[in-house]
Order: structure tokens, then C-alpha cells, then sequence
């Protein structure tokens, strides 16, 4: 074997452990779901159930992260809870109610405190009758079925006159006990291990199960499964926590703010910086300078800048002081002239204007002083300086 061919061997034996290295040590691990969630693929999830009530049932299901207080108002609605770890009495009085309105409740799980009456008792299996579970029928019968019953929990009944309905038992005692609610029902179930996604095609536990939830009525029902207290779960939207009145009255507030900055003039453009008209660059002309406060539409700006012009022309010759109004730099232009020739018409109320604009944007005002407005002032003015210019 020559040097190039070891060289070939080389890299290939390289390549290859390069290769199963990294899928040895940077294969991704299946995420490790905890039991019971609506969304998990894992054998102690309950997707496969989920997913069944969706294409099959025709049920609209969606998860339910939000507080049982927060379940929306309406009839006709089913709400299903899988061992919901850390539920309070205040869930089970908040669930009580929504059922009230005409809604269905399931809980299936050893806490049977969303109904009245009832406790946990612990049997043991008896041996004649052991897997085959009676259930109550739609239509009023009573149907046997082939389950095994893994959980030794069973539910008891207390002395009351509460009227309740065993609507699934085996040989050891109540499986499922469903009580009326207002106009709804609610019913709580011990089989909750049924639901897993391992478990629930054995023997005839998902005929069981599809009782339980309504049967054939599921078509068109909504139904919320609870994942809320298994820990997902997440804040309610600004329409949830906010009535609707008061969504519409802040919404309304924040255009009228928004209208109102507005016609106040607030930026949200570039800003312009006045250039001054007598301190330029070597290499910038006056129609450069004249062409910034033209594009920033500094049109008081520029007329500023001229007035400014007149007064410092006008205080070389003593005749009026730096702080003078529009009166008095008028009154100065026509001691200047000393009666040889007239003020320019109209520089008395270029000079007014620009005290009044003046006095308008010291005050925060909004200034409207159009482009035409400004040549026909400019020219004014011009005149007015080219007048003292020759009677100098």
C-alpha cells in the first residue's frame, strides 16, 4: 500500500469516528414529559385519547391554562380534569358553578371534593367479578364491559339526601358517581390511569371512557382539558383580566392622546437647526444657507434673522437700542430716513407680524407662517435696507 492510500485510510477511519461520536454524545434525548398532559407522546401521556375525541368524537378540544374562575361563560360546554395535582376547594366551588350554568364537569382523579357526599375508600379486589366493569347506558340501560381495575379506590357514599348516580362500577364499589348541578352536571371518576396513552386500548377501557364523556353528543361540543393544574400555567390576556367597557374607554383615551400630541405639534421627523445667516463657511453661499431654513421650513426663523439684521443696522447709527419692538425699530427706520425719503410701505406690519410670531413661539404656540408670507415680508425688508444703505 503506497503513502497516498494510507493517507485515504486515514482520514475515512477519522471521518467515520468523527461521525459516530457525535451522534453517540450529541444525540437529542426525548423530552421527558410528566404524566397525564393532553400534548404528551409519552406512554403516561394522554394525546392519544385527545386526539381520538378530536377526529373521531368531532369535538373541538383545546387546552385549558387558565384558572377554573376563568372558564368562559355559556352552556353546552365540557371541562375534563386528569388528576389535576394541587387543586383547591376554591377550584372545586369555581367548577361547581360554571357547571350551574349548564356545563358538564369531569374529574377524573382519588379527590373527589368537586361533588357533595362522597369519600375515598380503599377495598381490596374481590376475586368473582374482578375486570368486568357495569356502566349506565344514554339510553337509560346498563351495559357490561371487560376493564381491569388497577387502583384499589373506590367511592363511598355518605348518609345524605343528595341525589347521586353511579354511572360506572366493578365488583369493589363505585367507579364513577355523577350528581346534577344547576343545570349542568358534574361527575368524578377514579380511573384517571385509564387515560395514558398505554393503557387506554386495553381491554374495553376507551368504550368506558367514551361513556363517560358524553358518547356520540360530544359531536360539536366544546371541550376544555385542564392543564392548568398540572403546572402550565400562564396569564390571562388584558381582555380577560379587564372588562370590556373599560378595554374600550382606554383605548379611546390613548387616541385621544395620540390626536393630541399631534396638533400640538410634537416632532417625529428630522430636527432643522437654524443656520445663521452672517457666520458661514468659506465654501457655503447664501443661497446654500437660504436653501437649509427652506427645506427645514424655518420660514420665522429666516425672518427672525432678517429683523435681527435691520436692528443691528439700525443700532450703528444710535438709533435704536438692542431690546427695541416692532414700534420702535419702525419709529428708528424713519429718523433714519430724516424725512428725505418714505419708509418702504408696509414695514410697520412686517414688524408687528414678527413681534406677534415672536411672542407666539416664546409662549409654545403653534406658528403658521407660510413660504408666501416670507417672500412678501423679505422683499419688505430688503428694500427697507438697501434704502438706509443709500441714504448712508
Amino acid at each position: 500500500m503506497n503513502r497516498s492510500a494510507k493517507l485515504h485510510a486515514a482520514l475515512a477511519v477519522c471521518v467515520f469516528l468523527f461521525i459516530g461520536l457525535g451522534l453517540a454524545l450529541a444525540r437529542p434525548g426525548l423530552p421527558d414529559y410528566p404524566p397525564y398532559l393532553s400534548f404528551s407522546p409519552d406512554r403516561d401521556g394522554t394525546k392519544a385519547m385527545r386526539l381520538l375525541l378530536e377526529r373521531e368524537g368531532g369535538a373541538s378540544v383545546k387546552e385549558w391554562r387558565l384558572a377554573p374562575e376563568r372558564l368562559p361563560e355559556g352552556e353546552g360546554q365540557l371541562y375534563v380534569a386528569i388528576e389535576p395535582y394541587g387543586a383547591t376547594m376554591e377550584s372545586s366551588d369555581a367548577l361547581k358553578a360554571w357547571a350551574s350554568q349548564g356545563n358538564d364537569v369531569i374529574v377524573f382523579g382519588t379527590m373527589p371534593y368537586p361533588i357533595e357526599d362522597w369519600e375515598i375508600e380503599y377495598a381490596e379486589e374481590p376475586e368473582e367479578g374482578a375486570g368486568v366493569v357495569t356502566a349506565a347506558l344514554p339510553d337509560g340501560g346498563v351495559g357490561t364491559y371487560e376493564a381491569t381495575v388497577e387502583i384499589d379506590a373506590r367511592l363511598t357514599a355518605i348518609d345524605s339526601d343528595r341525589e347521586s348516580e353511579i354511572v360506572q362500577r366493578d365488583a369493589a364499589g363505585a367507579l364513577a358517581v355523577r350528581q346534577a348541578v344547576g343545570d349542568g352536571s358534574v361527575t368524578v371518576a377514579v380511573t384517571g390511569d385509564w387515560w395514558m396513552n398505554d393503557q387506554v386500548l386495553e381491554g374495553e377501557r376507551f368504550e368506558l371512557l367514551w361513556l363517560l364523556l358524553g358518547g356520540d353528543a360530544l359531536a360539536g361540543r366544546t371541550v376544555f382539558i385542564d392543564e392548568y393544574h398540572h403546572g402550565y400555567a400562564t396569564s390571562p390576556g388584558l381582555a380577560r383580566v379587564y372588562p370590556p367597557w373599560l378595554i374600550a374607554g382606554l383605548a379611546q383615551a390613548a387616541l385621544g392622546l395620540v390626536a393630541w400630541l399631534w396638533w400640538r405639534g410634537k416632532r417625529f421627523g428630522p430636527a432643522y437647526t437654524p443656520r445663521a445667516f452672517l457666520v458661514r463657511r468659506g465654501d457655503e453661499t447664501l443661497l446654500a444657507v437660504a436653501g437649509w431654513y427652506r427645506r427645514g421650513r424655518l420660514t420665522f426663523e429666516a425672518l427672525d434673522a432678517a429683523v435681527e439684521r435691520l436692528r443691528l443696522a439700525l443700532q450703528t447709527r444710535g438709533g435704536a437700542p438692542p431690546s427695541a419692538g416692532a414700534g420702535q425699530l419702525a419709529s428708528a427706520v424713519e429718523r433714519a430716513l430724516e424725512g428725505r425719503r418714505p419708509a418702504p410701505a408696509g414695514l410697520r406690519d412686517v414688524l408687528q407680524r414678527w413681534e406677534a410670531l415672536r411672542a407666539a413661539k416664546k409662549a409654545g404656540g403653534r406658528i403658521d407662517y407660510r413660504d408666501k408670507e416670507w417672500i412678501a415680508d423679505a422683499n419688505i425688508l430688503d428694500e427697507t435696507m438697501k434704502t438706509l444703505e443709500e441714504e448712508r
